[in-house]
């Protein structure tokens, strides 16, 4: 009964939790493969070392990574490498080691880089490999190694075998596949819990004992004995806390025996979802959320709370079903990693801040294959060259359609070189032969023929102006006046050359154009007043110009041809030129953007900004989505107002990102000292701030360490001797060791340098302290100043001493008034939550639980004023439920009158928002509703559940700014530990509803089974078989006597068993059926024949039917259809499996039911039968209780048409199994 209440519970919270579920996705994860130099796509463990380096062991290998290289360690001539290439995992064996298993146990030291093997001796050396099959190894405080493998269990200490256990015999060894090991658990300090094939062993680490599991020597564990009968899947959590998965009735259990009480919670595990088994591994993503792998394919997620004893919460949905998953961690920026079969899935935190629109088909060409990228109502238009106009979805950038304008006249239409969206919804587009004007709804357009245009000429760029002008780039400038719609035009300037590449109206409406060099038309003078054809330049002097723009400054940044960015200030005449060596991407810029104090560039090397304000230059690339692909010219950059995005083309997508975003995605890596090698003598690993070498060994090989996930195959290195004055440093470029050679005897500080070359994270820098000891022939004069220089010292660091402890006092006393202050907060907090745990005992309905929040909690933060509002019946308006201050009378609102719709004030806002709101002066804030009087601060929070608003709680204070953060904490904790206890009281009332339809279930059940065994117990039966026993008695037939008295005995037997049992195997059930029908042979004289029939996909001894079913259809066969019959008289029962249902049949060739119907009505029939009746209620029970689709059909053969007579009745149900 308890387990019944408990799994309907348990699917109740399961309903309720599932949007709690957040399905990972293979998007979610960058992923590592042997094409970025992993050993082997078959990862079996992973683990994380101190320093932040990961190891991965795969099929064919261990790993070491840094976030960009893979070093690789395979089995080698090395006495201390790897055992062997295939490997089974790596785990921590404490915060200096790492154990991988597989073959022996190969110990690596992290902090030493040394590694070593420990190996299971056996007498047959030829044999030794079945016992060094670990499977898994466990350290402790005190050194020792536990491990679990194919043999047996061991104990290693300090590297010597201290414990041994081997499951098998010498005799079984040689001829035997050893399989005795599963999974090792830690139960506390000194337990260990071993499953294996012989069942679950228990291992007492302080007097090295190993024996099996007793029953009720851990009650936690005693439901669990039957294994590996029951393959219960044991998946470790933490010491002494652990998730059992059972398959059989597909429940997860918590089992928390660090609890007095052992605690024990279980859950019904989700219909269709993979199971948990031996191979499950398990990580807590947080206090609440744990994950673990499926023991086919994928993850599910549990949600479960250990301190409290919360009801599990498995969601259904799996996650990552692609990838069979053998290991999960979560390093240290609780990041998840998971060991697939495809690789290594690393999680990425955030989503990527650029996205790109791709056109099927369209292949890179020698020009840009986009030029303008643009927006207009929801779609996005991209120029093409030669392919017409791209069409995209705004929203998800999906490639739409191509429009194309060319026609037999003019090819050239489709040649689209420049876009201008317009106010009025339509476009100007130029293209390689006229301008036209494109109408977006429509789809149509008309010609732009400015004068003197002939079908030579093309359109260069089109920029708007500050009025209703639109500029027209060609073999002269033209301006297009929309409000006329006619056009003029500037005069040429010869020497410019060409058709100007940009065109940009500066502050003072004057007209800046560029192709060879930079010229200016002065609009009030009508004539050019400024031209600029020399530039700075990096070898050879180039006028031309690729693009440029105008900043806030009236500073203009242009691209040089093959000379990279000059800044020009009209009003100075000065030049600042930027190159590569001043951190560009490249020499050659295809595009520019100026926007919100940035400078936005692009070319051949991607997308990069520089900050006009500093000159600071930011480099970005396919590390934050960007495409690979290069920005040629004639590409332009376009910002999208509405939705503060920049568009540009590349050679083959388009995309478009936030600026204001995308410069905060990186983050700096950490740096160390790697590996130190001295010149002859032995290398340090990870030597930390210092190492020390002797005067004659000075030349060291130093090698620097970085944990870089984002860009560190672009990062640069540098070095440098900061012996006294900082020196210059010395760059590596992208190689990471490097030589020092010659030092003299003393002290050398070391600092080493890595910086991006994106210029995206400020350059890290790591020091190392290089102690080169002089000669031991040391001369006296130097004791003496080494005496005074020691004094120095002391002196100083007395001084110094003297000065940290005053700074030391000084942040004492700062971190107190903190201190006390989260001691104040914390209090507070514990107060809420003490509360919510003791204080609502007894409440049992929602206005007892308001009231009393109100009046007592809130009320006791001496607040001046709170009302708690929750949704009305059909959940359109809040309404006020429980108020503390003036509108309060113990708890209970007042008046009912004040009522707040979704929207409606700073109440009403909250509830659209679903987020806390603090109005610190109300006289400023539009929104505010006075209720019973005017008050200057409001703090109002939402009571949500699972994501589900219920209500919202509103305080008022008559001072302004009177709320704080802590205060939106606290009442954050309130709002939300309502929500709890609100539908907590909700899901006891739905539960207490369950629990006495379940009542009636059962006892109609009950019943059922008693009304079965009264008719099986007919006395006419009973009577007529003793007297058949008693005649062959009489006849001294005592043989055939003794056996029906047996049959008799077992029937009777068997039908009392039966009759406690729901069900029963169908094997139990063909031997109670067999039973019955020799008894009714004997007692009709032999009369009848009979035959059962069991085909071969039915296993009898596995599969369950319901007891005290088959008898009732069979009686009525015979005393309905057979006895009135003439001739030979059959019964056939057969038993077959079909669709995962099993079908019992039982045919015979009596009358018929029809005629026997007939027959029952002319004459009163001797015998009844009350168990066609009971069989047809026990169906609706078992359907209704256990979901058995259990059907009965009985068909007259007559009317199926055949030739025969008689009666068949069909019983088919799901399948069930032992």
């Amino acid at each position: 009964m308890n387990k019944v209440l408990l799994l309907l519970s348990a699917i109740l919270l399961l309903r309720a939790g599932t949007g709690l579920s957040q399905s990972l996705q293979s998007s979610d994860f960058a992923q590592y493969t042997t094409e970025q130099g992993l050993s082997h796509n078959g990862v079996m463990g992973i683990a994380e070392d101190s320093t932040g380096f990961l190891w991965i062991a795969t099929r064919s290998g261990l790993n070491r990574f840094n976030g960009h290289r893979f070093l690789q360690y395979h089995s080698t001539d090395d006495a201390s490498s790897l055992p062997s290439e295939e490997l089974m995992g790596v785990c921590r064996l404490d915060d200096h080691q790492l154990a991988v298993v597989g073959s022996g146990v190969h110990i690596v030291n992290t902090k030493t880089g040394q590694r070593r093997n420990l190996f299971i001796p056996y007498k047959d050396r030829g044999l030794s490999f079945k016992f060094n099959m670990t499977l898994q190894a466990i350290g402790d405080a005190a050194g020792n190694v536990f491990v679990l493998s194919r043999s047996g269990f061991y104990q290693f200490a300090q590297d010597s075998l201290v414990y041994r256990f081997d499951y098998y015999p010498d005799s079984l060894v040689a001829v035997n596949h050893l399989v005795f090991g599963g999974k090792m658990l830690e139960l506390d300090d000194h337990r260990l819990l071993i499953t294996s094939i012989d069942g679950l062993y228990l291992y007492d680490k302080s007097i090295k004992d190993l024996h099996k599991l007793r029953d009720k020597e851990i009650p936690a564990l005693a439901r669990f004995l039957a294994y590996p009968r029951i393959p219960f899947g044991f998946i470790p959590i933490a010491p002494g806390q652990l998730f059992v998965y059972d398959p059989v009735n597909r429940l997860l259990h918590y089992l928390d025996m660090c609890r007095n009480n052992n605690a024990l919670v279980s859950a019904p595990w989700p219909k269709g979802l993979d199971d948990a088994g031996w191979r499950s591994r398990l990580i807590a993503q947080d206090d609440h959320t744990f994950l673990v792998t499926l023991q086919q394919a994928g993850l599910a997620q549990i949600r479960f709370d250990r301190n409290h004893i919360d009801p599990l919460v498995i969601s259904p949905v799996p996650a990552l079903t692609a990838y069979v998953c053998n290991d999960l961690l979560l390093d240290h920026e609780r990041r998840l990693l998971v060991a697939t079969n495809k690789g290594l899935l690393r999680q990425r935190l955030s989503a990527s801040t650029v996205q790109t629109g791709r056109m099927p088909g369209y292949n890179q060409l020698a020009e840009a294959a986009f030029d303008d990228v643009v927006t207009l109502g929801d779609k996005v238009y991209a120029a093409t060259r030669g392919s017409g106009l791209a069409v995209y979805n705004k929203t998800s950038l999906q490639f739409e359609k191509l429009l194309h304008f060319a026609t037999a006249n003019s090819p050239g239409l489709d040649n689209i070189t420049a876009l201008l969206p317009l106010q009025d919804k339509t476009m100007v587009v130029g293209t390689a032969t006229i301008p036209f004007l494109f109408y977006p709804q429509t789809g149509g357009y008309s010609a732009l023929m400015p004068p003197d245009w002939t079908p030579q000429y093309w359109v260069q760029n089109i920029n708007g102006g500050k009025q209703d002008d639109v500029w027209i780039s060609a073999h002269r400038i033209y301006r297009y006046r929309r409000s006329t719609r006619s056009f003029d035009s500037l005069p040429g300037l010869p020497r410019l050359l060409d058709a100007p590449v940009a065109i940009e109206e500066d502050g003072e409406g004057n007209i800046w154009m560029a192709r060879h060099g930079l010229a200016r038309y002065n609009r009030r003078l009508q004539q050019y007043d400024r031209y600029i054809d020399s530039f700075p330049f990096i070898k050879i002097p180039d006028k031309q110009v690729a693009a440029f723009t105008i900043d806030s400054h009236h500073t203009i940044w242009i691209s040089v041809q093959n000379n990279g960015l000059v800044a020009y200030s009209p009003q100075t005449g000065a030049f600042r030129h930027f190159t590569k060596r001043n951190g560009l991407p490249h020499d050659q810029l295809s595009a520019l953007y100026y926007l919100n104090g940035k400078l936005w560039m692009a070319g051949y090397s991607g997308i990069s900004s520089i900050d006009i304000n500093n000159y600071e230059i930011r480099n970005y690339g396919p590390e934050d989505g960007f495409p690979a692909a290069p920005v040629n010219i004639g590409s332009r950059f376009y910002y999208d107002s509405v939705d503060h995005l920049l568009y540009i083309g590349f050679a083959d997508v388009i995309a478009r990102f936030d600026p204001s975003v995308i410069a905060g995605t990186a983050v700096a890596p950490r740096i160390f000292i790697e590996q130190v090698m001295t010149g002859g003598g032995p290398s340090t690993y990870l030597p930390g701030n210092a190492v020390f070498t002797s005067w004659n060994r000075r030349q060291l090989n130093i090698a620097i360490g970085t944990i870089n996930f984002f860009d560190g195959a672009t990062q640069r290195y540098a070095y440098r001797l900061a012996d006294g004055e900082e020196g210059a440093w010395i760059d590596l470029g992208t190689t990471s060791s490097f030589t020092i050679s010659g030092l003299s005897p003393g002290r050398h500080r070391l600092e080493v340098r890595v910086s991006p070359d994106s210029h995206r994270w400020p350059a890290q820098v790591a020091t190392l302290d290089i102690n080169v000891a002089g000669p031991f022939w040391l001369s006296t004069w130097f004791m003496i100043v080494s005496g005074l220089v020691l004094g120095w010292l002391i002196y100083a660091l007395v001084l110094w001493r003297t000065s940290v402890a005053r700074k030391k006092e000084m942040v004492n006393t700062q971190m107190e008034k903190l201190r006390a202050e989260d001691y104040k907060a914390q209090f507070e907090l514990e107060q809420i939550t003490h509360y919510f745990s003791t204080s609502l005992a007894g409440k049992r309905t929602e206005d007892e639980i308001l009231s009393d929040v109100a009046e007592r909690l809130i009320g006791g933060l001496h607040y001046e004023d709170c009302i708690i509002y929750l949704w009305n019946r059909d959940k359109t308006r809040l309404v006020q439920r429980a108020a503390y201050g003036p509108k309060s009378v113990n708890g209970v609102v007042k008046t009912t009158g004040f009522t707040v719709s979704p929207g409606q004030g700073i109440v009403g806002h909250v509830v659209t928002t679903g987020k806390p709101l603090v109005v610190h002066d109300t006289r400023k804030d539009a929104r505010y509703r006075v209720d019973d009087c005017f008050r200057l601060s409001e703090l109002t929070v939402p009571i949500i559940h699972n994501g589900e608003l219920l209500g919202v709680i509103d305080s008022e204070h008559s001072e302004a700014h009177y709320f704080n953060d802590r205060h939106v904490k606290m009442m954050t904790t309130i709002a939300t530990l309502l929500g709890n206890t609100l539908k907590q009281l909700e899901a006891d009332r739905s539960l207490q509803a369950k629990q006495q339809e379940l009542a009636g279930i059962n006892e109609q059940l009950a019943e059922a089974r008693l009304s079965a065994l009264q008719a099986q117990m007919n006395p006419h039966f009973v009577f007529n078989a003793l007297n058949s026993i008693k005649r062959m008695i009489l006849d001294a037939d005592n043989d055939t006597a003794s056996r029906y008295l047996s049959k008799f005995a077992l029937m009777i037997r068997m039908t009392l068993e039966h009759s406690k049992e729901t069900f029963v195997t169908l094997h139990d059930n063909i031997q109670y059926l067999k039973a019955y029908l020799d008894m009714e042979r004997l007692r009709f004289d032999h009369t009848f024949s009979y035959g059962i029939d069991v085909k071969e996909s039915v296993d009898a001894a596995d599969l369950l039917f319901p007891s005290m079913m088959i008898q009732p259809l069979v009686e009525n066969a015979i005393w309905h259809g057979l006895l009135p019959a003439e001739g030979e008289k059959r019964i056939l029962v057969c038993f077959q499996v079909s669709d995962q249902r099993l079908r019992c049949i039982i045919q015979d060739n009596g009358i018929g039911i029809r005629q026997a119907e007939q027959m029952r009505r002319e004459s009163r029939a001797v015998h009844r039968s009350v168990g066609l009746e009971n069989l047809r209620k026990r169906i609706h029970i078992l359907n209704e209780k256990y979901h058995t689709a259990c059907t009965l059909s009985i068909t007259d053969l007559r009317e199926a048409g055949g030739p025969q007579t008689g009666t068949r009745a069909v019983l088919e149900l799901n399948i069930i199994t032992a």
